[in-house]
């Protein structure tokens, strides 16, 4: 009975550090294009204007956390304007609120906050239209 009750207090204290699906959770990180860091593990401002322009050609974004997971960043429908302005802050640190999703072993955060940005007001568009910074193709 002892050791029972031992093995379920581990699995609580275990699980109080863990996001679980439907949560909602804050985290920080840094936003990642999906595609260079899989592939080839690029990140970090040397990467900067690559990931913002595969960000802005269509390719999934993900945070990569404090604590090393990397989640994919989703919009609700009809929060398109949010993610817009998330594409616009790659390779950045930022903090974002949303809530967790888990499906087929894929995690992801569907967006509701960013912090910092507003995003009723026009931004402006920073980085260059042309040129890949990277050696790869997509």
């Amino acid at each position: 009975m002892k050791r029972m009750i031992g093995v379920a207090a581990a699995a609580v204290f275990t699980l109080a550090g863990t996001a679980l699906a439907g949560e909602k959770v804050t985290l920080q990180g840094e936003v990642l294009d999906s595609a260079c860091y899989l592939a080839e593990g690029e990140k970090g401002k040397a990467h900067e204007k690559c990931a913002q322009m595969c960000l802005k050609k269509g390719v999934p974004a993900a945070l990569l956390t404090d604590d090393g997971k990397v989640l994919l960043l989703t919009a609700k429908h009809g929060s398109e304007a949010l993610y817009d302005e998330l594409k616009k802050l790659a390779a950045q640190r930022i903090e974002i609120t949303g809530e967790r999703i888990e499906k087929g072993g894929m995690a992801a955060i569907q967006l509701e906050t960013i912090k910092g940005i507003n995003v009723s007001s026009p931004s402006s568009e920073k980085h260059a239209e042309e040129g890949h910074m990277g050696g790869h193709m997509h």
